[in-house]
């Protein structure tokens, strides 16, 4: 089994570093033409947390065509567009594909299917035959893997996304649903696993709802502070009649500091993030395995660049 899970991890690790920077070493530094319709670019997210502890890379190559020009803030960043997103943890790695449309500057629409793997090392892969009495806290999660029950698997989501955005004078305001849809080859006998990436217990085949709601206050071109509210919400084949696990809610600080800026230019913008959130609702988060007083604390660094 570990032999495999070994194969496994090499052969996603030569897949993800090609994907991801095989592209971007290969494309020569070039500035956009500012009256082009096409857009082609990279993102690149580098993010680490605590309270759960994590690791991912994240990368997103998009190309977009612009619907029409506009001078009106309100439809002046409008695009149709295609895009590749692998990412990346010690743990899992993720391949998606995606299409979406921005009709307007305030609205974008994204529909992502994407296919996931785990590795089966650190404390994932776990599942529970349900959700009612499922005990996925840090504790349990390392006892299960000293144990080794953790495994192998693989499984794909389907993600529809809508994001709407406003900005006032220097206030902005933004929400992004993301809709999952999942379908994962569990261990015979389980119906529910942990996502690491939400923090949640999720159906292995079946719907879950995570939105983020941000207030940000603009103080200066470079940098941006506000609040970020998180809910996440599984939906299970058999609801439990006492369902402690949803759902997950988490409200704090947002700051985002941009390093340098460069439109046009193979990297664009450069910048760092950190985000401080206290559980306001969690099964384990909020004193019975871990402390309401500890944060979900988040760091990282944010790339963007054209390629065209």
């Amino acid at each position: 089994m570990h032999v495999t899970q070994g194969i496994r991890m090499t052969a996603f690790w030569r897949a993800f570093w090609a994907i991801s920077f095989g592209v971007l070493l290969l494309m020569p530094q070039t500035a956009s033409a500012q009256d082009s319709p096409h857009y082609l670019g990279y993102k690149s997210l580098t993010a680490a947390r605590l309270n759960p502890l994590g690791l991912v890379e994240a990368l997103t190559l998009d190309y977009q065509y612009r619907l029409f020009k506009s001078d009106n803030p309100i439809s002046k960043t409008n695009f149709a567009g295609v895009y590749l997103q692998p990412i990346l943890s010690p743990a899992y790695a993720r391949l998606g594909a995606g299409i979406a449309i921005q009709p307007l500057s305030i609205a974008r629409i994204d529909v992502r299917y994407q296919y996931i793997s785990f590795f089966g090392n650190f404390d994932f892969m776990q599942s529970f035959p349900q959700a009612e009495g499922a005990d996925w806290s840090d504790t349990n999660l390392g006892e299960l893997s000293d144990a080794e029950t953790n495994y192998g698997t693989s499984g794909t989501q389907l993600q529809i996304g809508l994001l709407l955005q406003a900005k006032v004078g220097q206030i902005a305001v933004r929400n992004q649903l993301r809709v999952n849809q999942y379908d994962l080859d569990l261990r015979d006998g389980d119906t529910v696993w942990y996502d690491p990436l939400l923090d949640a217990l999720m159906p292995g085949s079946g719907w879950a709802i995570n939105d983020d709601f941000d207030v940000l206050y603009l103080a200066h071109p470079k940098f941006i502070a506000g609040v970020r509210y998180t809910i996440t919400t599984a939906f299970y084949d058999e609801e439990p009649e006492d369902d402690d696990n949803n759902p997950i809610q988490r409200i704090g600080p947002l700051l985002s500091y941009t390093i340098s800026q460069n439109p046009g230019e193979f990297v664009d913008t450069m910048s760092v993030f950190t985000l401080i959130q206290w559980h306001l609702s969690h099964p384990f988060r909020t004193g019975e395995d871990v402390s309401q007083a500890v944060p979900y604390f988040a760091f990282g660094l944010n790339v963007t660049g054209s390629l065209l």
